[in-house]
């Protein structure tokens, strides 16, 4: 019975967590998502769930040590910028191995070279725990 209660237990800190981030009307970065403030410990980022409304773009990555400018592109080890593909009312699945490492983030609609505009207020739920 013990074995029970502490295999409940620990299947709920398994749970993942969630977090919303907005991109602003006529903007196309994300409030900052600091993974060191809301998953310390608890594992990293692990998928993206996009609102209903959606001016068409992929996200790219953002990413800082100190949650504070220099902001640096994320790009992954082929040498093109880390995209997500982005899309009305959808998870979008993210690779955990991609923010080993990153304290803060920032979501881009758009890329580096052509950032888009999103036409209203965005609201995407970040998923977040242990894989």
């Amino acid at each position: 019975l013990v074995g029970l209660f502490v295999s409940v237990a620990a299947h709920a800190a398994d749970k993942p967590n969630y977090k919303d981030i907005t991109i602003a009307a006529g903007a196309s970065e994300s409030s900052v998502f600091d993974i060191s403030t809301v998953a310390p410990g608890a594992g990293s980022l692990l998928g993206l769930f996009m609102p209903a409304a959606w001016t068409t773009a992929n996200l790219t990555v953002i990413v800082s040590p100190t949650c504070a400018a220099p902001w640096y592109n994320a790009y992954g080890d082929t040498g093109d910028e880390y995209t997500i593909a982005a899309g009305t009312s959808r998870y979008v699945n993210l690779d955990p191995a991609y923010f080993v490492g990153i304290r803060c983030a920032k979501f881009r609609s758009g890329t580096a070279a052509f950032p888009v505009v999103q036409a209203s207020a965005r609201t995407i739920k970040v998923g977040f725990g242990r894989f």
